[in-house]
């Protein structure tokens, strides 16, 4: 048996030939065999048993069950592990702000990549006079990326020159428009959400889209509601701050991340939606948190869409709005690359990944 910590939580590795494993919560039992490297000589029994029974969701299973349990044996030897967790709760999800729109989450086991832009510039078809982005630190790529979710196909979310340095073979859920960006770039795996749809990754994450930015007079992109199927946690995520009245239907969520500064264009109108909109999310979903997005980071802004572009609200705006309402939602301002574990309501940095 190896034991082994990951941050605050309580986790347990079983390197063995052969195992199987019965679940009678809060404890499961292993049965094991030829392992002597791990003290069992020919055959044993591990006992596990937890104060707490959400916690039996953090084992690590290295070796894929058998088809059927083994039998019984007499067991040679017997260790009995027990976990209190009184006061340790369970990681609901990691969240990394990647800057601007882009984010990493890690949810049921799952590293999703959200609307990616790492590497390059950002502009809007080569008009760098118009608008131009830059990085001002070069980041390594994320790795071991198990799915590259993407609400829009404009630059800003569906960034070509970031989407390029991606293995093609990663899986891809995305708008419509987003699917023909990845699709052009030869990825093989390519599923296009309509409003509505859904799509679940190795039985662990759900991802239902909902409508989300219009963009232009006739094409409405998506936004996510993102699920652990395990857990039961929920996160939602929409850039532009334009939210359908459709989440009544889906509250309560554990996480909101949207815009909450506006953002609009004289005699044009607003590009994005946050201060009245970041506080029409949180009454429609009623989340533990919201986190603001499209909000920069460590980057560089020019062109002259910059110096037209109108700015208001902010989170003291929001943080005002919360708390003339009585609304529990606390607001959380994430520094970019900075990973942060979100635990039942509660916000708590695990460090960064640079």
């Amino acid at each position: 048996m190896g034991r082994k910590g990951k941050g605050e939580r309580d986790s347990l590795s079983f390197w063995v030939g052969s195992w199987a494993e019965i679940w009678i919560e809060p404890t499961i039992v292993f049965l094991v065999r030829d392992s002597p490297r791990q003290g069992f000589s020919s055959s044993g029994v591990l006992v596990v048993k937890f104060n707490d029974s959400s916690l039996c969701n953090s084992i690590d299973r290295p070796f894929p069950l058998p088809p059927s349990p083994f039998p019984l044996p007499l067991p040679q030897d017997i260790v009995t592990i027990t976990i209190a967790n009184s006061k340790k709760r369970a990681v609901a999800m990691n969240l990394t702000w990647l800057d601007s729109n882009s984010w990493l989450i890690e949810m049921g086991g799952k590293r999703i990549l959200l609307d990616p832009w790492l590497v390059g510039d950002l502009t809007f078809g080569n008009l760098t006079w118009l608008f131009k982005a830059e990085k001002r630190t070069q980041r390594p790529m994320p790795e071991a990326i198990d799915l590259i979710l993407l609400s829009q196909g404009l630059e800003d979310h569906a960034h070509p020159p970031t989407l390029e340095q991606c293995d093609r073979h990663i899986p891809v859920v995305g708008s419509a428009n987003a699917a023909k960006v990845v699709e052009k770039l030869g990825y093989t795996q390519v599923t296009a959400l309509a409003h509505g749809e859904s799509f679940t990754l190795d039985n662990a994450v759900t991802i239902q889209a909902v409508p989300g930015s219009p963009i232009g007079p006739t094409l409405v992109e998506n936004g996510y509601l993102v699920s652990d199927r395990l857990q039961g946690t929920k996160l939602y995520y929409e850039p532009h701050g334009f939210h359908s009245p459709i989440l009544k239907d889906l509250a309560p969520v554990d996480v909101v991340i949207a815009p909450i500064v506006d953002l609009s264009i004289p005699l044009l109108g607003p590009v994005i939606k946050g201060s009245t909109s970041a506080l029409q999310a949180v009454e429609w979903l009623n989340p533990k948190l919201i986190i603001p997005t499209a909000a920069g980071g460590d980057v560089n802004f020019g062109g002259l869409l910059m110096s037209i572009l109108k700015e208001g609200g902010g989170i003291e705006n929001l943080r005002k709005l919360l708390a003339d309402r009585q609304l529990p939602t606390q607001i959380l301002e994430p520094e970019p690359w900075k990973t942060f574990a979100v635990e039942s309501g509660q916000v708590e940095g695990v460090g960064s990944r640079e």
